[in-house]
């Protein structure tokens, strides 16, 4: 983004739609929420996770139980990512993802 708007002095959005997030968190939608608002509250300096779980109470910690930590890790990456550049993105559920093609399911569910 930053090359873009240096190289023709014009303003532009990314949006991501990242289709392995859910994936790696096994559609469990409360544990990228549960990610996603504690980036936030930390604004994006935590950058490790075991930090940033420390820092959560055992009862809000349950919505990451069940789930491989190299997964959850990931996901966290990935978010931290989209926070730190100002990236728009959309997840969807890995079930019921159908169409004739990878492009038009994409394009069915994401706009």
């Amino acid at each position: 983004r930053a090359h873009y708007t240096r190289n023709t002095e014009a303003q532009c959005n990314i949006v991501v739609c990242d289709d392995g997030l859910m994936t790696l968190l096994r559609d469990n939608f409360a544990a990228a929420e549960l990610l996603w608002e504690n980036i936030c509250r930390t604004k994006g300096r935590t950058i490790r996770l075991s930090n940033l779980l420390k820092g959560l109470s055992r009862p809000v910690r349950k919505h990451l139980k069940g789930l491989r930590s190299k997964a959850v890790h990931e996901a966290f990456l990935r978010l931290l990512f989209y926070y730190h550049y100002k990236i728009g993105f959309v997840a969807r559920s890995a079930l019921g993802r159908h169409g004739k093609s990878r492009t038009e399911s994409n394009l069915n569910s994401h706009l």
